[in-house]
């Protein structure tokens, strides 16, 4: 028999190379199928990303010209054509802001007819789907609005109170505050008006509701002792 060769290491190394080589070549032609769907799948799907971009883009665009026109039609106090172009907003439009903004002036048309229930429903729903947070404190003080002018009191001063709540660094939130804590007062719940009292005090020191409320307090407390 003949004895074996011993193969040097470079050799040994060019083989596993070799080896290597091969069995990469016989993976790619097993799977290059599969990379290939993926890559058109990874295709497809930027596209249809860069086209819903462009379609949202174009329908944010139209929505702003048609808000553009209901809000001036709104300022020129031309309601019912206001109301039109603001039903049309909300509808072919209701997935962008200004379809949902357009809830708000739809609201505010109402109340100026004296429809109340139905600009409570319209200001309802905005400071539902509105999520600019001024807009929204405006939709739920045209909530306050329509509780005021249906003379529901209790009603009105209970979303007063929320909006002060939900919106505490806003400029009329002491107002709103004392608003309320003169209506407890006037109920005789002078524990009631005397949280919201101590509150203004505490944390609105620079309002103009502040001395109100400390003069209020103060005379609370000395109610309270001579009884």
């Amino acid at each position: 028999m003949s004895a074996r060769i011993p193969k040097h290491k470079h050799e040994l190394k060019e083989d596993k190379f070799i080896s290597f080589v091969f069995r990469t070549v016989d993976y790619f032609k097993s799977t290059w199928k599969t990379f290939a769907i993926v890559g058109v799948i990874v295709v497809a799907i930027v596209i249809i990303m860069i086209a819903y971009l462009s379609h949202r883009s174009n329908l944010n665009q139209m929505a702003l010209e048609d808000y553009a026109q209901a809000t001036k039609l709104f300022r020129q106090q031309k309601y019912a054509a206001a109301k039109d172009s603001l039903n049309t907003l909300r509808t072919i439009y209701k997935s962008t802001k200004y379809g949902k903004q357009a809830l708000l002036y739809l609201g505010k048309i109402a109340l100026a007819n004296q429809n109340y229930e139905e600009a409570q429903n319209y200001f309802k729903e905005a400071s539902k789907k509105i999520s600019n947070s001024m807009l929204r404190k405006a939709a739920m003080v045209g909530q306050a609005k329509c509780l005021q002018a249906q003379e529901k009191e209790k009603d009105y001063y209970n979303k007063l109170e929320e909006i002060a709540r939900e919106f505490p660094d806003s400029y009329d939130a002491p107002d709103m505050y004392l608003k309320v804590a003169s209506y407890y007062k006037e109920q005789n719940q002078d524990e009631q008006a005397k949280k919201l009292y101590s509150l203004i005090t505490k944390k609105y020191k620079k309002s103009a509701a502040y001395q109100d409320a400390k003069t209020s307090l103060n005379n609370i407390k000395k109610e309270n002792f001579s009884l």
